[in-house]
């Protein structure tokens, strides 16, 4: 009978490239299996899954009464033997990768190609390349596989026109355009972004544009896809953002579902507060607080669970606040993974844990912080792992990258007072694994001369104290003397909380001064400023900057008073303050606002001040619309008056000309200063930005406000692999009879301040 019959035989008839065993291993049907039992249906399914045959049968032939056998013939597919790329130069090679879903020596499919030269399009639209042709070459070759090429002609990226954006009946189109990467053609730009089209950049924009709805209380503001509309015969772009604002939210009840806490105490801890308008920011920092509040009671796997309540009679948001708050734990193991160069010792003091103490989640945050700002690793991720067998404790594992740190640098500039200026230097954090610093410098001009070697041991000796120490050389060639200064200085400072900390610092340096030809010694007497300095200081600082070398936001703060006559040959005070603030005006425009205030003051005995430590201004460091050394007060000089008088060239000069032109600048004992800046991205791919400042600032013995001096000025700044260049033009604002009114050029290897 038939249901007897098993499969005697399985033949596979037509393969060339599957091997039989490959071809059968797929296959439902097995030798000895039931006849009857046999099921076509899965078979074909199976084969036709592999992708490979363009024509699959099944036969079943009966051999006799014990056996059958069964015969699949099939028809592979041809290969896609090469494919070839022509033309495509602007999009990323791993974006063309994936949008090709053929590949050399893969089973040629119509549909597929199809689908890869439409995604091919779509990519090329991504890019804002609109009017690109692409087309393909399809060719059977002699062994019937397939040969493809296809062809790009890329043409010039479609600029946007316009963006036109309408619902926004309460944000103004400036405050949502200042949110949005995209923006429209403009004059500059042939050198940056503006203009361009980049569909995941505008998808992003939309986003933002949500976020700032919801930071104004616009709780249920709808931001439409934005319609693309191409202009071929202009190659340009017009963009349309629909926008459906809704209502006004604020701010209703606000409970929580805790017995830890009470309820105002909660209430005067978030930043949410019960009347003001909804604020997405407001609202995740209060989550952060919360889970920070239990996250401190040793709760390490705290949820805060916020239910939102809309009311839309009123307009009011009420929010209840539950807590999914896990046991208390206490911590069990601290380990350090992929340190690979820092000795462990550097790392695990920054750690404010361990083993057996409760869990502390700003304990946590503050530790990854601190190792973070070492600066020796690219990233920093202290992860909280968690144990089935120890369900009252957690470990900690701190996951860093090694970064390398280190340079050597060189530069070059040249300037108007300087001439040409060189810069060569090694800096070495973490020197041997310790984080410690070495630092050794060279720089030398026509005008000045300095060489520098420091050593920065921070937490000397396991204590909360940095340590440095460096020795030095310097000379500083002014118009009527060289300055040459040798010694050394040590600084210890600790920290009294996280942004403050004080310092003492003590130098001891011999100064020797050589007047030029020019020098008056009347006006310049040198031997009462050269010999032994030996100075003590005394400091304290406040600093919350987000980045110490290119801060963009926070506060910089430093008092200091340092004594010369701790011994040595010399014997006066100088007192110094300087005031930094720092804010981003727009994160989406990248506009930084920074601000710079400094007050010193000098004293000596009977006034009897150091001439070559007054106080002038002028110069890249201060005010920039004026010549180095040249704003303060000035002296008459009998010397450059006989000079004057001895030329008969200057007969005609009357007596007061004579005078005035025998003043040299000789400096004043107080000194003040005011800088502002908008600092602003111009090339952000190259790091360059722009900015335009102010100045204003004096320095006297009695300070008379009437004679400030002031600038204002534009300038580029290139943070370079060798540091921050900065190119700056300045013009003086009302200048005084002894300065020039015509802009000045600087050139300085520095950040401003």
């Amino acid at each position: 009978m038939l249901e007897a019959r098993v499969v005697g035989s399985i033949i596979v008839k037509g393969n060339k490239r599957l091997s039989n065993s490959v071809i059968k291993s797929t296959l439902s049907t097995k030798l000895y299996q039931s006849c009857f039992k046999i099921n076509t249906t899965a078979d074909l399914k199976n084969l036709e899954d592999l992708d490979q045959f363009s024509f699959i049968r099944v036969d079943k032939k009966i051999l006799s009464k014990k056996y059958c056998r069964i015969i699949y013939k099939v028809k592979e597919r041809p290969l896609l033997e090469n494919l070839y790329l022509n033309g495509i130069k602007t999009p990323k090679d791993e974006d063309v990768k994936k949008a090709l879903l053929l590949k050399s020596g893969t089973v040629f499919n119509q549909v597929k190609l199809k689908e890869s030269i439409s995604n091919l399009k779509t990519l090329y639209e991504s890019e804002g390349l609109f009017a690109s042709k692409i087309n393909y070459k399809l060719t059977r070759l002699k062994n019937k596989n397939y040969k493809l090429q296809i062809n790009v002609v890329e043409k010039k990226s479609a600029k946007i026109k316009n963006i036109q954006i309408f619902g926004n009946n309460n944000l103004s189109i400036t405050k949502i355009r200042s949110f949005m990467q995209t923006s429209e053609k403009n004059i500059f730009s042939f050198i940056t972004d503006s203009g361009v089209y980049k569909k995941e950049v505008l998808s992003r924009d939309i986003q933002l544009i949500r976020y700032l709805y919801l930071q104004n209380g616009y709780y249920n503001a709808q931001i439409s896809k934005p319609k693309i509309y191409l202009d071929k015969i202009n190659n340009s772009i017009s963009i349309v953002i629909n926008i459906t604002e809704g209502e006004k939210y604020f701010i209703g009840k606000l409970e929580f579902n805790s017995s830890s806490f009470g309820q105002d105490e909660l209430k005067k801890k978030i930043p949410l507060k019960q009347g003001d308008a909804f604020s997405y920011t407001q609202f995740q920092n209060s989550i952060k607080v919360l889970e920070n509040l239990y996250g401190d009671k040793s709760h390490a796997f705290i949820s805060v669970l916020p239910d939102i309540k809309t009311n839309k009679k009123t307009k009011l948001l009420n929010i209840v606040f539950s807590f999914n708050l896990g046991p208390k734990v206490k911590i069990g193991s601290v380990t350090v993974t992929g340190n690979t160069r820092t000795h462990d010792h550097v790392i695990r003091r920054e750690i404010l844990l361990s083993g057996g103490e409760d869990y502390s989640n700003s304990k946590k945050t503050e530790s990854a912080d601190r190792v973070r700002y070492l600066g020796f690793f690219e990233s920093v991720n202290l992860v909280t792992a968690s144990s089935l067998s120890r369900p009252n404790e957690v470990d900690l594992n701190l996951i860093v990258k090694p970064k390398r740190v280190g340079s050597i640098n060189l530069s070059a500039g040249y300037s108007e007072y300087l001439g040409a200026s060189f810069k060569a230097g090694v800096n070495q954090p973490n020197f041997l694994g310790l984080g410690h610093t070495l630092v050794s410098s060279v720089d030398f001009s026509k005008k000045n001369f300095l060489v520098n070697v420091s050593y920065i041991y921070p937490r000397f000796l396991n204590t909360d104290w940095d340590m440095s120490g460096s020795i030095f050389n310097s000379r500083s060639d002014r118009q009527e003397y060289k300055d040459n200064k040798t010694g050394f200085s040590i600084r210890g400072s600790k920290s009294l909380s996280k942004r403050w900390s004080n310092f003492y610092s003590y130098s001891l340096k011999n100064t020797k001064i050589k007047l030029e030809k020019s020098g008056d010694p009347d006006l310049f007497p040198v031997e009462t400023v050269n010999g032994i300095s030996s100075t003590a200081g005394i400091g304290l600082t406040y600093d919350s900057r987000d980045n110490s070398i290119n801060p963009s936001a926070g506060q910089y703060f430093n008092v200091a008073y340092d004594h010369t006559g701790v011994g040595g040959d010399l014997n006066f005070s100088i007192f110094s303050s300087q005031f930094r603030f720092y804010k981003t005006i727009s994160k989406s425009l990248d506009l930084v606002w920074k601000n710079n205030f400094n007050y010193a003051q000098l004293f000596a005995s009977g006034g009897a001040y150091p001439f070559n430590e007054l106080f002038l201004l002028g110069g890249p460091l201060s005010l920039r619309g004026y010549d180095w050394f040249s704003v303060g007060p000035y002296k008459f000089s009998k010397k450059a008056y006989d000079a004057i008088n001895s030329n008969p060239e200057n007969d005609k000069i009357d007596d007061t000309r004579k005078r005035f032109l025998s003043e040299k600048a000789f400096g004043g004992s107080k000194k003040i200063l005011f800088q502002t800046e908008l600092e602003f991205p111009l090339l952000p791919e190259a790091k360059i930005r722009g900015a335009v400042f102010f100045d204003a600032g004096l320095s006297d013995n009695d300070f008379n406000f009437k004679n400030i001096q002031s600038d204002v000025g534009v300038g580029i700044r290139w943070f370079s692999p060798i540091g921050p260049l900065r190119f700056e033009f300045g013009w003086p604002i009302n200048p005084g009879p002894h300065y020039s009114p015509e802009y000045k050029f600087q050139f300085y290897i520095g950040n401003s301040f």
